[in-house]
């Protein structure tokens, strides 16, 4: 299984957001038996262990702060294409319509593929 990891700065609103409905869209799509979402923090809340950096199909950041840590406690992302840089500034509630709208337009541009 693909594993999508979803990272913002302390996983309170951004990446808990994602991974609930990647989920869900994947389990609608038929593809949930292909990938998984799951979330992560960059600076606070649950950080990635090395072998989920290894093993992660995508590592999605939701702003380039968050990109730059990442890079910094796993520089084996320093240009590596599993890293994608959103540009969604942490100004969003969890679970809003506006967040869920933003991942909405990620999930349907397949670039997570």
């Amino acid at each position: 299984m693909k594993e999508l990891i979803f990272v913002c700065a302390s996983e309170i609103s951004r990446s808990p957001t994602a991974k609930r409905v990647f989920n869900d869209w994947l389990e609608r799509d038929g593809l949930s038996k292909e990938y998984h979402a799951s979330s992560a923090g960059a600076l606070d809340g649950r950080k990635m262990a090395k072998e989920e950096v290894d093993e992660a199909h995508k590592i999605i950041a939701f702003d380039g702060m968050v990109a730059t840590a990442l890079e910094k406690n796993y520089p084996e992302l320093m240009g590596n294409p599993k890293l994608i840089q959103l540009s969604v500034p942490d100004i969003y509630a969890r679970d809003s319509e506006e967040l869920v709208e933003i991942i909405r337009r990620f999930y349907d541009s397949k670039s997570w593929v």
